[in-house]
Order: C-alpha cells, then structure tokens, then sequence
C-alpha cells in the first residue's frame, strides 16, 4: 500500500455499504480500506473518526512511473470491473484519487491524451481528485497539531 500522498488510485467512499460489501459487490480486492468509525487517519490513531467507508484500489505502479502510465495501468486494473462498480448506485461515492506527491512527481506537467480521458470518463464517478500539495500540507499540520493536542 502506497502512502495517500503517493497514491494514484479507485476510490470508493459509502455511508451504507461496508468494505466486504464493496469488495464483494465489485469482485475486486482494495489495496486499502477503512470502515465507519475507525479513525481517518491511520498514521494518527487519534484523528476523528471516519463518518464512510473508504475502499481503495491503487495503480499498481509505484512513484518512480509517469503519471499517466500509473493511471493507464490503474484503469486496467480497474476497467474490467466497471459494471460491477456502476452497480454500487447511487450510495456511494466514486473517483479517481491523485495524491499531492504524485503530482509534485510529474516532470513539470502530465498530459492526459484523448484515449486515457475516455478511459477515464466510462469508469462509475464524479471524476479526477487531485489532491494539491498546499492542501496536503495543510492537512499534515493539522494533523499534528491534532495529534499534540492528544497527546498533553
């Protein structure tokens, strides 16, 4: 499992259905998951708890890979089950998840050409998260100063 800044991945997020659930519904196994009530953050056992489900499934390509090869081998990944997933309904919450270090990665750009846009656009979903790095800093400092407030 690659850290959420790193990750290029499926997201599924669902206040009614359950990780098996998603797991089963999809036929696919999640690189990671999370369910209601367990913290948001597992780096910070203390964060508020989660108020969905989170089912992930990551591009099985690591950081060192071009974006658009690591979303190209995401969608293949993915792309076979993509009745299975628009099946989920309307419960659940979809997108492609791109982590701020996986864009930071990106030589100066990423182009996303006509064919990946169209691979992307029949996957189940609202669409493309990119995550921005001021964002992800923001969320780390927070996350620590939650976790200093614990911890006294």
């Amino acid at each position: 499992m690659q850290g959420k800044h790193r990750r290029v991945g499926f997201r599924v997020l669902s206040a009614s259905l359950s990780a098996q659930e998603i797991a089963q519904r999809a036929g696919l196994r999640p690189a990671s998951l999370g369910e209601i009530d367990e913290p948001a953050t597992f780096e910070l056992p203390q964060s508020a708890a989660r108020l969905e489900t989170a089912w992930v499934v990551d591009s099985p390509l690591d950081i060192a890979w071009p974006l658009e090869e690591r979303l190209d081998a995401l969608l293949d990944a993915v792309e076979p089950y993509a009745r299975r997933l628009h099946q989920l309904g309307d419960g659940c919450l979809m997108h492609i998840f791109i982590g701020s270090d996986a864009v930071a990665h990106a030589t100066g750009c990423a182009l996303l050409g006509p064919t990946l846009l169209e691979r992307l656009s029949a996957l189940p979903g609202e669409g493309v998260l990119i995550e921005a790095p001021e964002t992800a800093r923001r969320t780390a400092a927070l996350a620590a100063l939650t976790g200093a407030l614990f911890d006294t």
